[in-house]
């Protein structure tokens, strides 16, 4: 009997630590550095109500006057709030229909023929246009409504998504903006207007940097990246087919200037991500345990604990310093989640959260560090037609660049095999491209 006590003794004595280790994993503060990510992200950043990129390519399909096309974008967004909310009350939803589409006349779409007659890839584009004028022409005829509308995202501050995350829903209308855009500057620079041609492309180009900046999407992220390197390609195509000493439109050195912090900024994106997921209420992902939903197997503050310091990684000066300077970023400068024994008796069901829940931001990171390397690639083109009468070799005049598209440590941009071309790796390819290249303009004899 002594003995059986002692052991209920011992059982309830453990029972006890347990509860009280369990205890501690619920409500344990947060240490330093988790405390001052969670502060960073709480940190409300919407930018002040300007021309945002993300209503106008939303209705790009849709004949609406201007003064109409913000009434309308709230129409959607109402719908899309109160969607959200059934969805996670798990009430069954209907499909998705902007509201536009019973309201407002509809763009014609691009037909196959249509988007066989543009620029795909775009670094074919000036001699697709060449090939085929006339079918190129009669594609940029036939939507040159919904290229005024491309044309019209110059005048746009940002590409700020501020839509609830929802399933079942479109996102914008990206598919073929970019490349209706740049094949009518290639037309007009085929057809002789070059100067027309240029200013086009390096507008593009520019909008493209400027929206890249002011974004807080991922996808966004990435295709305003590209489309501004794209865009920036059919320039630098351009500038090798016109004499070296050839004005170049201002807007030009402006699309191309050297890149600064903004333009690898991906702290928004991350905030975005952390805002449509452990950062709210409405959207944490839960498992309903129990009356009234409650779950003794989650925490909600212990799991956002563990995950918001690798929500924060891109925010940090110095990572935006080693993405700026050209610099290798190791997989570790994101931190990701670390529970201890504690963590995983106090919040089971949380842990696994934050370590599956957490996105990988590093290969973002690394991609932004390709496209400004690739910004100073242009730049540097642009530099080198600044140079009159210098015989050097290609290589010389490219080893002596200014330090603005040549930062210390960044990678080599070199001297093409022709003589007359600039190459640079990738570091981060798309595509399975490891190589770019800027051609130059053959030198006047």
């Amino acid at each position: 009997m002594g003995l059986a006590r002692r052991i209920a003794g011992a059982v309830f004595l453990l029972l006890l630590l347990a509860l009280g280790l369990a205890a501690w994993g619920r409500f344990r503060a947060p240490s330093a550095a988790e405390r001052d990510a969670l502060e960073l992200l709480r940190v409300d950043s919407t930018p002040l109500p300007a021309k945002n990129a993300w209503h106008a390519l939303w209705l790009l399909d849709y004949i609406i006057p201007a003064g109409e096309r913000e009434a309308a974008y709230a129409q959607d967004l109402a719908q899309l709030r109160d969607r959200a909310v059934a969805v996670r009350a798990g009430t069954p939803v209907p499909p998705f229909r902007k509201w536009a589409e019973n309201h407002y006349a509809a763009l014609p779409k691009l037909t196959d023929d249509d988007r066989a007659a543009i620029c795909r890839p775009v670094s074919q584009c000036l001699a697709q246009v060449r090939t085929h004028p006339e079918a190129t022409r009669l594609a940029l005829t036939r939507h040159a409504d919904r290229l005024a509308a491309i044309a019209g995202l110059a005048g746009m501050d940002y590409l700020w998504n501020d839509m609830p995350p929802v399933t079942a829903a479109p996102g914008p209308d990206i598919g073929d903006v970019q490349a209706l855009w740049l094949t009518a500057a290639a037309s007009d620079f085929v057809e002789g207007r070059q100067q027309e041609g240029l200013a086009q492309a390096c507008t593009s180009a520019l909008t493209m940097r400027r929206l890249h900046v002011g974004g807080n999407d991922a996808l966004g992220s990435m295709i305003t990246a590209r489309w501004a390197i794209e865009a920036g390609g059919l320039a630098m195509d351009m500038l090798a087919q016109m004499p070296d000493d050839a004005p170049v439109p201002a807007i030009c050195a402006a699309a191309f200037a050297p890149p600064v912090d903004a333009d690898v900024d991906f702290c928004e994106v991350s905030r975005a991500q952390w805002r449509g997921s452990f950062g709210s209420v409405e959207n944490f992902p839960v498992v309903e345990h129990g009356a009234g939903g409650a779950s003794w197997l989650l925490s909600r503050d212990q799991t956002r604990r563990l995950a918001a310091p690798a929500f924060v990684a891109a925010c940090k000066a110095d990572v935006r310093a080693a993405e700026l300077a050209d610099a290798h970023l190791d997989d570790a400068i994101q931190p990701r989640p670390t529970p201890d024994f504690i963590d995983r008796i106090g919040n089971v069901q949380g842990v696994d959260l934050a370590v599956a829940g957490v996105p990988n931001f590093v290969p973002y990171l690394r991609r932004n560090r390709d496209y400004a390397a690739t910004l100073r690639m242009f730049g540097t083109a642009l530099w080198l037609r600044t140079l009159k009468g210098d015989y050097r070799t290609l290589a010389a005049r490219v080893a002596a660049r200014p330090a603005s598209v040549n930062p210390p440590g960044s990678r080599p941009i070199k001297a093409g095999p022709d003589g007359i071309s600039l190459v640079m790796d990738l570091y981060a390819p798309v595509d399975g491209e490891r190589v770019t290249t800027v051609p130059l303009p053959v030198p006047a004899s």
